[in-house]
Parts: structure tokens; C-alpha cells; sequence
């Protein structure tokens, strides 16, 4: 008798704890139990810059307001060809910034779509995350010359371009930084140096694009060489432009504040626009974007998965 009671009560509460879990599975999978809905959100600019003698200068420059534990409450969408291959808009951001940057270092967080079947090919997702005119330097995902490329991490000029042996992560983030001097291009991945050769730092004109370059590249491809796209698909936050190339420590020090990181070479710092609802520089340096069409997500937080 004692053991009939105890298999029914096993049952009964056996079923009551597999439906719960259940719930809670799905719970998880709509992003509802996502941890990070819970971390604190900031509109852009909670974090900023201080020069207190203006532009560009760097006496007792500082930042301001709340710079860490954190996460932007949205950040920039590019959603130029996804999910639908066969619309493609202009959406990008432009900023004029007015002096000379030599050496650049290009810092950025970006969500590449998740690879897709179309007519039979695997298309893979990519595009100019932030690209300058000039000599058209750039940090781009699924671009090289004379190859398919597939969500491979690039940076440098069309002339010397330089890729990650590896993909980015598809339908994740990503943290790319691409530094330039005079006689050395670099490409960091996830906090990882991941490509390197000898290039050329940016002459000439230095207008900023995020999500588009000037030279119109062709950004993406899938393995037959079709359906290219001048234009980046996904989401961006957080980037950061310097008149210097940052150290391999410096990179790793930014991966690890993750996407709402603040700078870490503030006296080198040209320009910083954390898409985060709006497209003001928080540099200090005033160098605001004019947005052509990008809306924001605030619902970006389910596709994050903080430091890989």
C-alpha cells in the first residue's frame, strides 16, 4: 500500500515539475529568463567624455556618469538584405571628422545574421561595419577580393586587406578592432589578433561611415560569387575611433567591459558613437553622425551572449 502511495504521489508531482519545466524552457527561449534583461539599461550618453578646454584638447580630460556593469537600452539596426535578400535600402550613419587620423585604430560591436539557404547556396551574411573615404580604410565582415567570402573579419584598405582565418560568429555579437599604421595592419577578433601585414594608415578625405564604406565594396557573398550588397546586415554599438593604433592589451581590456565598454585611450580618442538611440558623438569632440534610415532595437538583448 505504502509503495502504490508513494508511486502515485511520484506521478502526480512528477507531471507537475516536467510541465513547469517546460515552461520554464520556453520562458527561455523567447528571452524572457535571458539574464541580461535584468542588468541595468542606459540611453546613450549615460557614459561620456569631459574636456573641459574643449575639442580635441586633453587637459584634465575625463569620463562622466555611469561607465560600467551596464547595457545600452538599444542599439543601431543596419538590416539592409535580411532577411529578405531581395531588398537592400542604404542604411548607414556618416560623420565628417575634420582632422587627420594617422594611425587609426577602428573599434566596433556587431551582430552578423545567421547563415541562410537561398536557391540552393548557403548565402553568409556580412558588410562594412564602419568604413572612411580617402583611401577607404575599413573594418568589414565577408570581404576579399577575388574570394567568397564567408563571414570572415577583415580590416585594412582595398589594397591591403587582411582577414581572419575564422568566421565571426553568424546570428551572434562579435567585437572587431582593426588598427592602421604607416607600415602595419592588424585585425582583432573577439579580443584575439587574427590577421596581420604591412599597409597604410588613412590619407586623404576622412568622413566615417558605420554600416557602409564610400568605395562601395562588394561586402558579401555566397559561394557562387551572386546576390553581392554594398551595404552591412545586423546591428552595431559602440564604436570607437583613435589617432592611434591601440596595443593587443588595449583590445583585450575593451572585449572584456563587453558591448557598453567605455574607452580606454581617452587622449587618443578621435570619436565615439554608441548607437545607443541616438548617433552623438560622446567623445567630446562633437563630431555627431547624420543617420540615413537606421532604426534602433531594444530588443537586441536576447542575441547577446557577452564575452565569447
Amino acid at each position: 500500500m505504502r509503495l502504490q502511495s508513494a508511486f502515485e504521489y511520484l506521478m502526480v508531482w512528477g507531471w507537475a515539475v516536467l510541465i513547469i519545466a517546460v515552461v520554464l524552457v520556453m520562458l527561455f527561449d523567447e528571452g524572457l529568463l535571458n539574464p541580461l534583461n535584468f542588468y541595468p539599461t542606459l540611453s546613450g550618453g549615460a557614459c561620456h567624455v569631459i574636456r573641459p578646454y574643449g575639442p580635441l584638447t586633453t587637459q584634465f580630460i575625463s569620463l562622466a556618469g555611469t561607465c560600467n556593469n551596464a547595457l545600452p537600452k538599444s542599439v543601431a539596426y543596419l538590416p539592409c538584405g535580411w532577411p529578405n535578400l531581395n531588398i537592400c535600402n542604404p542604411n548607414y550613419m556618416v560623420a565628417n571628422l575634420n582632422n587627420s587620423i594617422n594611425p587609426l585604430t577602428i573599434s566596433a560591436w556587431f551582430w552578423e545574421p545567421p547563415n541562410i539557404v537561398y536557391n540552393g547556396q548557403v548565402v553568409g551574411y556580412g558588410g562594412v561595419i564602419v568604413g572612411f573615404n580617402g583611401t577607404y580604410p575599413q573594418l568589414a565582415v565577408g570581404y576579399k577580393a577575388g574570394t567568397a567570402p564567408a563571414g570572415k573579419l577583415c580590416g585594412g584598405t582595398p589594397s591591403d586587406m587582411y582577414c581572419s582565418a575564422h568566421n565571426a560568429t553568424p546570428g551572434g555579437w562579435n567585437y572587431g578592432v582593426v588598427t592602421m599604421s604607416n607600415s602595419v595592419i592588424d585585425v582583432y577578433l573577439n579580443g584575439k589578433l587574427v590577421a596581420s601585414g604591412p599597409g597604410a594608415a588613412l590619407t586623404g578625405d576622412n568622413t566615417a561611415y558605420v554600416g557602409v564604406n564610400a568605395s562601395r565594396c562588394h561586402c558579401w557573398e555566397n559561394s557562387a560569387g551572386q546576390y553581392t550588397a554594398y551595404y552591412n546586415s545586423g546591428y552595431t554599438a559602440d564604436v570607437q575611433i583613435y589617432n592611434a593604433t591601440l596595443s593587443y592589451g588595449d583590445v583585450n581590456a575593451l572585449f572584456a567591459e563587453g558591448i557598453n565598454g567605455a574607452p580606454i585611450n581617452l587622449n587618443n580618442l578621435v570619436a565615439w558613437w554608441q548607437l545607443n538611440g541616438d548617433y552623438s558623438d560622446y567623445s567630446g569632440n562633437g563630431y555627431n553622425g547624420n543617420a540615413i534610415d537606421v532604426p534602433s532595437s531594444s530588443s537586441w538583448e536576447s542575441t547577446y551572449v557577452g564575452k565569447n
